[in-house]
């Protein structure tokens, strides 16, 4: 436990005095079985200063109905010095695929509106929406004329509340629509809104098939968040875990003028019996692959 303790103490003052980590922003995603607070202090004593706010109980409770006072997480950010880069709720039973004017339909857009509005008081520029549970017996072409539909009402909310509205590709597990660059592209053309946004998730695109510089010829600027995650197909991991080449896979990113930072959102829930010690294995393996890359 000595030996354990010293690496852990090594990591977090190497990391600390890291200029590249700090682009690395954490995701509170594997911590669902502690508080808040035991995440941001962890994240503290790493040195990592800015997240992926998942919007997940026991952390926020936010439905369709209401969201509860935001304060709370607030003086948390503010206690760390830690800044929110984007505000990812859980889609739960909700979903951009459903027809706007059901039941469920009209549950999710004032879900994703009443969590754009704690976006907004957290400071979040982004809120992200998974694009999920739609019907697999609905024709896809149903599923694609409500999906436009319900990401145009969500861009005008977004618009006026001033944030961004970000989605990515998804995995084919989670719905039979957006599946590739190419409907996400679609998608986006149709919507037709500039404050729509567009999330680069390295281990879904590698799922796919596709490479970076596609992603980027495709979407240049619009690319707001990068979930910069290793995987294989078990699905997400941590860092050197996984399949996928970090260095090459950051130098990619990088030299395509991408500015923004590198989410480390694992979905799933395979590191939640200790996600401490399963954030120091990925910083570590972050910190190894990426400081000595010249930004």
């Amino acid at each position: 436990m000595c030996g354990l303790n010293s690496v852990r103490t090594a990591t977090r003052e190497r990391l600390n005095n890291s200029m590249t980590m700090e682009r690395i922003a954490a995701s509170n995603a594997q911590y669902i079985r502690y508080p808040f607070d035991a995440f941001v202090e962890e994240q503290r004593k790493c040195g990592i200063r800015q997240m992926e706010f998942v919007a997940q109980v026991p952390h926020l409770w936010c439905d369709h109905i209401e969201c509860e006072d935001s304060s709370r997480i607030v003086d948390s950010l503010k206690g760390a010095d830690m800044r929110l880069v984007a505000f990812s709720p859980k889609s739960y039973r909700y979903s951009v695929c459903a027809k706007v004017e059901s039941k469920q339909g009209e549950a999710t857009l004032a879900y994703f509106r009443n969590a754009m509005k704690i976006a907004k008081q957290l400071h979040s520029p982004v809120l992200c929406v998974e694009i999920s549970g739609g019907c697999f017996d609905v024709p896809r072409e149903i599923l694609w004329r409500h999906c436009r539909k319900m990401l145009q009402e969500l861009c005008e909310t977004a618009e006026t509340l001033d944030v961004f509205l970000a989605t990515g590709i998804a995995s084919p597990e989670n719905s039979s629509i957006l599946l590739s660059l190419a409907e996400l592209r679609q998608m986006k053309h149709e919507v037709g809104s500039q404050h729509h946004k567009i999330i680069l998730d390295t281990h879904v695109m590698s799922m796919v098939g596709e490479e970076i510089p596609q992603w980027f010829d495709a979407f240049g600027a619009d690319i707001a968040l990068v979930r910069f995650i290793d995987g294989n197909y078990k699905g997400p991991r941590v860092w050197g875990e996984g399949c996928l080449p970090c260095a090459g896979f950051f130098k990619q990113i990088v030299s395509e003028g991408y500015k923004g930072v590198f989410s480390q959102y694992r979905k799933g829930e395979n590191d939640i019996g200790n996600p401490f010690e399963a954030d120091e294995r990925n910083y570590r393996y972050l910190l190894e692959q990426l400081e000595p890359i010249s930004l």
